[in-house]
């Protein structure tokens, strides 16, 4: 399905929706998506987190300056990920849920 089939389903709950067919959008691991998508929502690299499965997510988000949170799988050695830049590993997305929501929650206590 195309990035574009997925905005129409997805747009109220997403800033950016970048796909491979998004015009400045190249194909992962470039990191070209990612920072389109830091360009539309005005946000900086370190204010955000990329969630991916392969290590060409990482690739992406740490050529773009994100932090990145994996997801594993049986197919999926969380040593190289991290060797290859990997900030975070996560085994559900549960997990996932927790590392975003613990970051959002120590952003919100650090504020004066």
């Amino acid at each position: 399905m195309c990035s574009s089939d997925l905005a129409l389903r997805w747009t109220d709950r997403f800033g950016a929706i970048i796909g491979r067919d998004t015009p400045g959008g190249a194909s992962k691991p470039a990191p070209d998506g990612a920072l389109l998508a830091l360009s539309i929502l005005g946000a900086a690299p370190e204010r955000v987190a990329f969630v991916g499965d392969t290590e060409y997510d990482v690739y992406c988000a740490r050529d773009a300056g994100i932090r990145t949170i994996v997801t594993l799988d049986e197919n999926r050695d969380g040593a190289f990920l991290l060797a290859e830049g990997a900030t975070h590993l996560a085994h559900t997305l549960e997990e996932v849920g927790d590392l975003l929501l613990s970051a959002t929650r120590l952003r919100a206590e650090a504020r004066p």
